[in-house]
């Protein structure tokens, strides 16, 4: 698309549409959007979550530990220490969240379910993988993956013959064709 036509964000919506996701729930099928709007996750960004601060306590306490092993019962009980009022303030967001993705009929026929932990962790797998998003994706990395320089380029184009085949052993020399 060229930018000197403008921009037309109905043709960028109808080229980048997917197809509904379907939800069965007793029986009953709800579409789900087929891309995930921002707006659902919304919720995760309220400030008395500041899940942003939660991550990164706990990401300072993983470091803090160095070499030593740090269980993950000792980062959740001491995040809860850290922040006691995470636990109700995460399950009412995400609850606000479930209920912007499904909408209000599918999210109160989920709840008449009365659902396990097992099951809401399932559903939120398999939401995540057809959206492609987890929470570390949302809140982003810190950016240790990203290189700081260009990508590295062959020193010549010839080939590496001259490499030899056992480590220590003596160069090859090339046949001169």
């Amino acid at each position: 698309m060229s930018t000197t036509s403008g921009i037309n964000l109905d043709q960028i919506i109808a080229e980048s549409q997917r197809a509904a996701l379907p939800l069965t729930i007793a029986g009953v099928v709800y579409d789900l959007p087929g891309e995930l709007p921002l707006d659902v996750l919304v919720p995760l960004l309220a400030d008395n979550l500041n899940l942003s601060a939660v991550l990164a306590d706990v990401m300072r306490q993983v470091n803090a530990a160095g070499t030593s092993t740090v269980t993950v019962t000792d980062l959740i009980v001491d995040t809860l220490l850290d922040h006691p009022a995470l636990p109700l303030n995460l399950v009412k967001a995400l609850g606000e969240v479930l209920e912007r993705l499904l909408g209000s009929e599918a999210y109160a026929a989920f709840w008449a379910l009365r659902p396990t932990a097992v099951l809401i962790g399932a559903l939120a797998r398999q939401l995540a993988t057809h959206y492609g998003v987890t929470l570390l994706d949302f809140f982003g990395s810190d950016g240790s993956s990203e290189s700081d320089g260009e990508q590295s380029k062959p020193t010549s184009p010839g080939s590496t013959d001259s490499t030899p085949a056992a480590s220590g052993g003596a160069p090859v020399t090339p046949v001169a064709s």
